[in-house]
């Protein structure tokens, strides 16, 4: 199968560095010609979609916000059958997590900002089922590490820790200083998440890696 554990590591991570690739590519595709000037502070990532605020850009935002879930639903199946042993009796609460963020990007894509509530929604469940299904991998990894066990090795995992951990102080930064009152202001917040979750994925293949070193000695 395509998402077979079985293949080599280097095949997902080339898979998800061609994603990556494909991904920055259209971000600056549509960074470009977003028509009212682009600024991290003063535009979300919705409005990139939006026809009103980017004419030229928004179908291209939804080429790669559709193509951006389907793409990484294999990936996501590789690590929960990489992983599914280090996630007693919530690896199939993981999965579907995972599956539930995977739809909420493809939704997104579907549905731009200015068809309201099921947009909202979308981004809910795209932000949601990822997010949390970060949460859930950053507390049995470390309960993994606290233990002595011997994967997740430490050094990997704190370096990983220490880059989530600085966007996460952002993020709460941000949070503390606007609150939730003019969402707007939120805008780098947004950013801040987004980035949260693109690291993630790329240093759970990085951990991967370091796990396979560990079983060949």
């Amino acid at each position: 199968m395509f998402w077979s554990k079985e293949k080599p590591l280097q095949f997902y991570k080339k898979y998800i560095m061609v994603f990556y690739g494909l991904l920055l590519s259209l971000f600056i595709g549509t960074i470009i010609l977003y028509g009212n000037g682009f600024s991290f502070t003063e535009v979300c990532i919705s409005n990139l979609g939006n026809p009103g605020y980017n004419p030229k850009g928004w179908k291209l935002f939804t080429t790669m916000f559709i193509s951006s879930g389907l793409y990484l639903i294999p990936f996501h199946i590789y690590l929960f059958k990489r992983l599914r042993n280090y996630f007693p009796i919530w690896d199939r609460v993981w999965i579907f997590l995972l599956f539930l963020g995977d739809l909420g990007i493809i939704l997104v894509g579907i549905f731009n900002e200015t068809l309201g509530l099921i947009h909202i929604i979308a981004a809910l469940l795209a932000f949601g089922g990822l997010g949390v299904a970060l949460f859930l991998s950053i507390i049995f990894f470390s309960i993994n590490v606290y233990k002595n066990r011997a994967w997740p090795s430490k050094i990997p995992f704190l370096i990983l820790m220490s880059v989530l951990g600085g966007i996460l102080l952002f993020l709460i930064h941000e949070l503390i200083n606007h609150g939730f009152d003019i969402p707007k202001d939120l805008n780098p917040a947004e950013w801040a998440v987004f980035s949260l979750i693109l690291i993630w994925q790329i240093g759970i293949l990085f951990l991967i890696e370091k796990k396979e070193e560990i079983n060949d000695r």
